[in-house]
């Protein structure tokens, strides 16, 4: 049998060995990863650069959108000016005092020994826009929630914070500044911070006076008393004004309601009178309670 000698094989055997070099192999795919990660930047780069550009195309468009805004805006401020106004005239024509019940009630305090010479009335309307006049933090106790993970704790359900606080409220409201106010308030309560240490939870109450405008009016009267002797039935004339039912509400009660400007001692011939009789001229001004009218 013959044999067969290959007088090749350790050249053929490092051939293969150094085919099958690992250095060589790391450097084919080294140069492939650099190369996949230069092909990556260079895409990378280009979108990058798509997206600068489409960013300035949209900041362009923002600020025309914004210019419209602005425009848009400054017609709805305008808009809503101009309904607050339209409000207030409704709200003071709904409201504003009739003066037919006014006279009417003058005619049923007249006496024949007093006679009016002028009535005259002032009727004024401060405005106050919305405020807040008052706000505290109150503490309030806070049951946290039990974990997930925990299935076997019964998760109660707590009392919200807002309620809680707001049971707190009369240990303060009966102080000024609302034992002066009497004006209905509105309440805006959030929650600024937690304290799990001591389970309390931080409340922060704001009270708040809406649009109010405060109406202020006074009558001025200027009368005569011609009575036996002159000036003699002007204090009966007040307490029949003053009792009379329309003024007892709209006067109250404050010591400031009614006031005499002039009420001379010595009286006077009336010279547009052919007779010229004598009589003792007065003048007095009555100050209505003010009105608080809501914006409501």
């Amino acid at each position: 049998m013959p044999i067969r000698i290959n007088l090749l094989a350790e050249q053929q055997a490092a051939e293969e060995a150094r085919r099958k070099d690992p250095v060589k192999r790391a450097i084919w795919i080294g140069s492939a990863l650099v190369f996949l990660t230069l092909v990556w930047t260079v895409l990378l780069y280009m979108e990058l650069k798509a997206k600068r550009s489409e960013l300035a195309n949209l900041t362009e468009d923002f600020k025309k959108a914004d210019e419209s805004a602005r425009v848009v805006r400054n017609t709805q401020s305008e808009v809503g000016d101009v309904e607050r106004r339209i409000t207030s005239l409704e709200r003071y024509s709904t409201n504003r005092l009739l003066w037919a019940p006014t006279l009417d009630a003058f005619q049923k305090v007249t006496m024949e020994q007093i006679k009016f010479r002028s009535l005259a009335t002032s009727q004024r309307y401060l405005t106050n826009a919305a405020t807040n006049f008052f706000t505290t933090n109150i503490s309030v106790p806070f049951t946290p929630p039990p974990a997930k993970w925990k299935f076997w704790a019964n998760s109660t359900k707590d009392t919200s914070p807002q309620l809680l606080a707001s049971n707190l409220f009369r240990s303060f409201t009966n102080a000024p500044p609302f034992s002066a106010n009497k004006l209905p308030y509105t309440v805006k309560m959030s929650v600024t911070s937690t304290n799990q240490a001591q389970s309390t939870l931080m409340v922060k109450c704001e009270f708040g006076l809406p649009d109010v405008a405060i109406e202020d009016i006074d009558i001025t009267i200027q009368a005569g008393d011609y009575g036996n002797p002159p000036g003699s039935f002007i204090d009966q004339f007040t307490r029949r004004l003053l009792a009379q039912p329309y003024f007892v509400e709209r006067l109250g009660k404050s010591d400031n309601r009614m006031r005499f400007l002039e009420r001379p001692l010595n009286p006077e011939a009336d010279t547009l009178d052919p007779k010229n009789p004598m009589f003792l001229p007065f003048s007095m001004r009555l100050q209505f309670e003010d009105r608080a009218l809501i914006n409501e």
